[in-house]
């Protein structure tokens, strides 16, 4: 049994309305999302995910950055406008939402999800997302 909850890990930087700057891969088991107001990493760990928030530091040596990629190269400066999280009766991650941009401005949910080894990332218009009926 899973549920959807607001992720209270990323509370503040919702609040705050930060913007996301970069995103980074660090192998395919790890991510970080730089903002203007710290830096989110994200690790693939026993089939969920954790999440991590830091202090902005400096950019990664050997990381890849994913700024012109999909789905992030759509969503790059917006800010972050929600957090959810899909989690079993363990309360391990199984799935991070993220709503950047206001509702009255096209709002994308980005999606993290573990695939085999890897997270994978999905974009979508937030009136097809699940969480928004």
């Amino acid at each position: 049994m899973t549920r959807r909850i607001p992720d209270e890990v990323l509370a503040e930087l919702v609040r705050s309305g930060t913007r996301l700057l970069r995103v980074e891969m660090h192998g395919p088991r790890a991510l970080s999302l730089r903002f203007d107001r710290g830096m989110l990493h994200i690790h693939l760990v026993d089939h969920g995910l954790e999440l991590e928030l830091g202090g902005a530091g400096p950019l990664s040596e050997g990381a890849e950055s994913l700024d012109e990629a999909d789905p992030w190269w759509t969503v790059i400066g917006e800010p972050l406008q929600g957090a959810w999280a899909v989690v079993d009766t363990d309360e391990r991650r199984l799935l991070v939402e993220l709503q950047l941009r206001p509702d009255d401005a096209n709002p994308k949910i980005i999606t993290l999800e573990p695939h085999g080894p890897r997270i994978r990332t999905r974009a979508l218009a937030k009136a097809a997302w699940e969480g928004a009926h």
